[in-house]
């Protein structure tokens, strides 16, 4: 692949470009649903993780 670091370079800048356009307020509704998610996986689905459905597309099990 002769321009292997173009892509990841290309997506770096966008998303840069992106959050850097958008409005403060837009950020901290995205920060509080991802916070709000990472409590729900700590809080309560790592403590049931035998009765919970939990995705695993491991290709050993």
């Amino acid at each position: 692949m002769p321009l292997w670091p173009l892509a990841p370079v290309v997506v770096i800048i966008s998303l840069t470009y992106a959050v850097s356009r958008s409005a403060p307020m837009d950020l901290l509704i995205t920060a509080g649903i991802v916070a709000a998610a990472l409590g729900y996986e700590v809080l309560y689905l790592r403590r049931r993780r035998s009765t919970r459905f939990v995705v695993d597309a491991r290709a050993d099990r």
